[in-house]
């Protein structure tokens, strides 16, 4: 149980060694953080080890608050760097077959969130996801 092991030990198992199980307790332990605590771990992460979970919370922790009805934290609030940014890391986790991320770029397309609105692929994003989640 990696509750128990201190989250210095947590950031080292996780970060040195790329070990996953150590990086999802620790994106547990955060969630009770402020919403960029995680960035840096997520960064590392994802450039050293190349984990698809981390590219997502890199695009994610890039998030800043909104004042858009619905949602509390969106790329419409980033600078342009800041977008540009997120967008690259949520790619990324897209082009790995993250299931989040593929939902997330189908949102962004079909919604018109920042993103040229493309109905072809937002919905060919979206059927990506459902067919990556259905049960057989």
């Amino acid at each position: 149980n990696y509750s128990d092991i201190p989250i210095s030990e947590l950031k080292q198992q996780a970060l040195s060694s790329g070990n996953i199980e150590a990086y999802q307790e620790l994106s547990i332990v955060y969630l009770d953080l402020p919403q960029d605590n995680f960035l840096d771990i997520a960064l590392e992460m994802a450039n050293r080890h190349k984990h698809p979970q981390a590219y997502y919370d890199v695009y994610y922790q890039l998030l800043k608050s909104t004042k858009r009805k619905g949602t509390t934290i969106s790329l419409d609030s980033c600078d342009e760097i800041t977008r540009k940014l997120a967008l690259k890391y949520l790619n990324t986790a897209f082009e790995q077959g993250h299931e989040q991320a593929i939902q997330e770029f189908g949102n962004l397309y079909s919604e018109d969130i920042l993103l040229k609105k493309d109905s072809f692929l937002g919905q060919k994003s979206l059927r990506r996801y459902d067919s990556l989640i259905k049960v057989d």
